[in-house]
């Protein structure tokens, strides 16, 4: 298996406009297996990074070393993992790995769990959670919870090969229940979480607000209100963030 240094000197990657095309119904979120981009780009993603996308990844077979904002996280099968929005994330991934990743607009689960509130701020932390079977003879905690988020995937990838009737709503439905799937087990022994720190924080759920809001002509205030602080407060994180003082 490859190591993590040739992963981060990797330059950025743009990620494709097809990947999530966030205004058309029949494209609202975007389900791949991990094979697809592995194959493509020989098991090595490069760091890059989602702007107003949230990424759930499951293993099932094999391993990865994956990056988050510098940091290596090991991942070995069975493992979930959600990569909050722009953090800098790349995968370099033993060959033949096996699971499914789906990418959603946080806009969409924001617009679910209401601006400001406790679980739409949990979603700018990075979950990841270990789903070993400890070979137990009745069901483990960790063999049912892999079992739960095995079933989630499964549902969201027959939805978004049908043609049904309501297919993005109900794959935004699922996509819902996915994300508090990790919110719920983020707490838990075996979970590893990955925060950005406040100020990115701050600054990642005001770029989803201009997404969610930018066909509006919006003052800054209006967004310092719905974010709970003052617009000088956010221009000034804003104006940090962007390296300008």
């Amino acid at each position: 298996m490859k190591t993590a240094p040739s992963l981060r000197s990797a330059p950025l990657m743009m990620v494709p406009f097809r990947e999530v095309r966030h205004f058309q119904p029949e494209d609202a979120l975007h389900f791949e297996a991990i094979n697809v981009r592995g194959q493509q780009y020989e098991w090595t993603i490069p760091a890059h990074q989602h702007d107003g996308l949230h990424q759930f990844q499951l293993l099932t077979h094999g391993s990865a070393v994956a990056t988050l904002d510098g940091e290596p996280m090991a991942m070995q099968a069975p493992m979930a993992l959600m990569v909050a929005p722009g953090v800098v994330h790349g995968f370099v991934y033993e060959r033949d790995t096996v699971g499914q990743q789906v990418t959603v607009p946080t806009a969409s689960l924001q617009a679910w769990l209401g601006p400001a509130s406790t679980l739409e701020m949990q979603l700018h932390t990075s979950i990841g959670v270990r789903l070993q079977d400890k070979g137990t003879d009745k069901l483990s905690d960790a063999a049912a919870s892999l079992a739960g988020c095995e079933a989630l995937f499964g549902q969201l990838a027959r939805e978004y090969a049908g043609m049904a009737p309501g297919r993005a709503e109900a794959l935004n439905a699922y996509a819902l229940v996915l994300a508090l799937w990790f919110l719920r087990h983020a707490g838990q022994a075996n979970a590893v979480r990955r925060s950005q720190p406040l100020r990115d924080t701050l600054v990642q759920r005001y770029r989803v607000l201009l997404q969610q809001h930018f066909r509006q002509q919006r003052s800054v205030q209006f967004y310092a209100d719905r974010l709970e602080v003052t617009a000088d407060h956010l221009s000034r994180m804003c104006r940090l963030n962007a390296g300008v003082g």
